[in-house]
């Protein structure tokens, strides 16, 4: 596994092992209290309208699904859809189960591995939809973001998106970090280029608890790159705002939300009629 993937990987397992349910998703307000059910409502809601209209059952794949609170209210809304839900921490996936017991299918692991666990088992893939919340910031690079695609495109059925939401997008990185005091910004940035030190583990303090974790530096979305991977197995990018009033406007603003849709395969019998 790539070494930033790793730390990223002990970081939520420590996180998860110390901390209680209600903080696991590490989503907190302005006071350090759990962030309430209704952004999972929204997040849900967002979701079911753009799901596709079928005659049969629709299959969901969340990756990273941490707890398992967005697909709980899925499945509030819909028992029919078939749920899936993904993330490489055991911890995260235990509490999930917890949670969800037999309302979703629950794997351990990255995309790849479930991938491959799939076509061990069946090759009947054809998920109508693959989302992730506050994810892609964890990747370790553009490699694994086009892989990731990649690995997505495999999974979907025709016509089948990619939802990735409150992702970091690498032009509004600028603009977050400088806030409206560009000298400070300027003034840090020469501190930290002349400053060897670098902090490889970070105390935090969450639910009050302290533990110790690893530190990664976060990923930002190139739009090129993400413009060229829609070239070449979807249709074109769309990049909205998120639209849930119950998140804080910092992530509102700088994280918006991308979607990929798997093109359709060309008939050519078509074009002989």
């Amino acid at each position: 596994m790539d070494k930033k993937l790793e730390s990223v990987k002990v970081y939520w397992e420590t996180l998860s092992s110390a901390v209680s349910d209600q903080f696991k998703d590490h989503w907190v307000d302005d006071v350090g209290n759990p962030i309430e059910d209704r952004m999972f409502d929204e997040i849900a809601d967002y979701i079911r309208k753009l799901l596709p209209n079928a005659s049969g059952p629709l299959k969901i794949l969340e990756v990273g699904c941490g707890t398992g609170r967005v697909l709980e209210k899925l499945y509030e809304a819909n028992h029919e859809i078939e749920l899936y839900g993904l993330d490489f921490s055991s911890s995260q996936i235990n509490a999930a189960q917890r949670r969800l017991e037999d309302k979703a299918k629950l794997f351990v692991g990255e995309v790849g591995d479930f991938l491959n666990a799939l076509h061990m088992q069946t090759s009947d893939n054809n998920f109508d939809l693959i989302f992730t919340h506050g994810v892609t910031q964890y990747f370790p690079g553009d490699d694994y973001f086009e892989t990731f695609l990649n690995t997505c495109y495999e999974l979907l059925s025709e016509g089948g998106s990619v939802l990735l939401i409150d992702a970091p997008i690498d032009w509004y990185k600028e603009l977050m970090q400088k806030g409206s005091d560009s000298r400070l910004y300027t003034a840090k940035q020469f501190l930290k280029s002349i400053i060897p030190y670098r902090k490889s583990k970070i105390k935090e303090r969450i639910g009050g608890v302290e533990f110790t974790t690893p530190v990664f530096e976060g990923y930002w979305i190139s739009t090129e790159i993400a413009e060229r991977c829609a070239g070449a197995n979807y249709e074109k990018l769309v990049m909205e705002f998120q639209p849930f009033k119950s998140k804080p406007i910092s992530y509102r603003r700088f994280r918006p939300i991308l979607i990929f849709k798997r093109k359709l395969v060309h008939d050519a019998s078509m074009e002989l009629t």
